[in-house]
């Protein structure tokens, strides 16, 4: 069987003009970076790039996604303490339950604003 290697031609376009611009501007921060801070390591600078490559907000997603879970918790654990004690009358407690739901929708609100806020 005879074997002929095959080079599939580069599907992918030449970079634009703004994807030049963007990587000389980030080569110049870089250089400027380094000149600053000479023992940065090219590992950490990579972490660097990573890192705002993702968009950085790691952190305050994280934030927001365990303040609406504990929204959802502390909500589900209060209509299930009104389901049990809404047929005895006196609402048993539910001013603290409020508060704590009340509490949690304002941290909500406020991470999400702090997150959206540059």
């Amino acid at each position: 069987m005879i074997f002929v290697p095959v080079v599939p031609p580069s599907s992918s376009q030449p970079p634009s003009t703004h994807t030049r611009e963007v990587a000389n501007l980030l080569t110049r921060v870089l250089e400027e970076y380094r000149k600053a801070h000479p023992s940065v390591s090219d590992a950490e600078l990579r972490a660097a790039l990573r890192l705002a490559a993702r968009g950085g907000g790691g952190r305050e997603k994280r934030m927001v996604a365990f303040l609406v879970w504990g929204l959802v918790a502390v909500l589900g654990v209060g209509i299930f303490t009104l389901t049990m004690v809404g047929g005895e009358g006196g609402g048993g407690g539910m001013e603290g339950f409020v508060l704590v739901a009340v509490f949690l929708v304002v941290l909500v609100v406020v991470a999400v604003l702090k997150s959206r806020s540059p």
